[in-house]
């Protein structure tokens, strides 16, 4: 191999470790230096530009050719006004809900499981989940008598 004897320190006396590569593997390929800007910074060419084993490659479609957005999931909305002031809920089924947001109009809920419901929500207050299947959330008349409505609204999973 060759002795390169080039300065190891740059204009302002900072130690410089030269950063080589090889062709093969065991090193007895050709050895290269990367290429750098002025500011001291590796330079890849445009286009497809492979580094070791990692690659970009914009020419592909459905490879990796950029991030695809994609919509799915139907809306859900329901409304429910209370007849009775023991807590129920809007649906029985399992159904899972992302971007959800309940409304109260009428008189105050309260909100929780099955067994508690404490989490107070007044005339005119939002609550928003991000997600939660709306089978295990529970809502009943924070007033005895006082039969509020709750709207729900978000995507289905």
């Amino acid at each position: 191999m060759t002795e390169y004897n080039e300065k190891t320190e740059d204009n302002f006396s900072r130690q410089i470790k030269p950063v080589l590569y090889n062709t093969a593997k065991d090193g007895s390929g050709t050895w290269y230096f990367p290429v750098v800007d002025a500011d001291g910074n590796m330079v890849v060419g445009a286009g497809t530009a492979l580094i070791g084993k990692v690659g970009i490659d914009q020419t592909t479609p459905g490879t990796t050719n950029g991030v695809r957005v994609t919509f799915g999931g139907a809306v859900y909305e329901n409304e429910d006004t209370a007849t009775a002031d023991t807590a129920r809920r809007f649906e029985t089924a399992s159904t899972k809900l992302r971007d959800v947001i309940i409304q109260i109009s009428g008189y105050g809920q309260l909100f929780g499981t099955a067994t508690n419901q404490r989490y107070l929500l007044d005339v005119g207050d939002t609550w928003n989940l991000k997600k939660v299947d709306i089978s295990t959330l529970y809502f009943k008349n924070a007033t005895a008598g006082q039969n509020g409505v709750v709207n729900i609204i978000g995507v289905r999973e």
